[in-house]
């Protein structure tokens, strides 16, 4: 009796093993052959699942990011009040797995190359898709605290929610140069106490 392949498994295995390769070796050098290898199967069985390499990054982007943005409305508890929501909200991005580490690597290398050749809009689109539901959510949980009198009524809640995401830019970007050198999640938290004290009446 032939074995029965779940389809979707075998996509995502494929998918995670040539995310974890981009990472290592650059989006451009990895080969079609690496991935079947590291995925543990032939080189044919990839194109049974996918078209293109550039097929594969795109599943492997959305599969990571439906995680984060699942995370993200699963951390939302719109019972707690803004500043509990903004610190939960916050350490669940800055809370990284290996193949988030490895997507954020991957995004970079394409982002340099997009800014040449525009020849992966797609896959930046799926980033720009998940930074603003991220920043509509963040800007909400602040105009939320403006409107209960928790938070100043003059923060600008949509700059704000920027900052905010591009803050956590910074503090992985330097995570990943020197991961050593500091604790993330302490750093996160000391910083996410200053951001919240900063946006509360006095």
């Amino acid at each position: 009796m032939p074995k029965i392949v779940d389809k979707k498994q075998k996509r995502a295995e494929i998918a995670t093993a040539a995310i974890k390769l981009f990472a290592q070796k650059g989006f451009e050098k990895t080969t079609i052959q690496e991935i079947a290898t590291s995925a543990g199967i032939g080189k044919g069985t990839i194109y049974e699942y996918f078209k293109t390499k550039d097929d594969i990054l795109k599943q492997a982007s959305e599969e990571i990011f439906k995680q984060l943005e699942q995370a993200l409305h699963n951390n939302f508890n719109s019972s707690a009040n803004p500043s509990e929501q903004i610190s939960a909200l916050s350490m669940m991005v800055l809370s990284v797995g290996k193949e988030v580490e490895q997507i954020f690597i991957v995004y970079l290398e394409l982002w340099l190359r997009n800014m040449r050749t525009h020849k992966y809009a797609d896959f930046m689109n799926i980033f720009h898709v998940l930074l603003g539901e991220m920043r509509e959510v963040l800007a909400n949980i602040i105009e939320s605290g403006k409107k209960t009198g928790a938070f100043r009524a003059d923060a600008d809640s949509r700059a704000l929610a920027i900052y905010l995401l591009a803050s956590f830019d910074g503090i992985f970007m330097h995570y990943l140069l020197d991961s050593s050198a500091f604790d993330l999640v302490e750093v996160a938290k000391a910083f996410i106490n200053n951001f919240i004290k900063g946006l509360e009446r006095t």
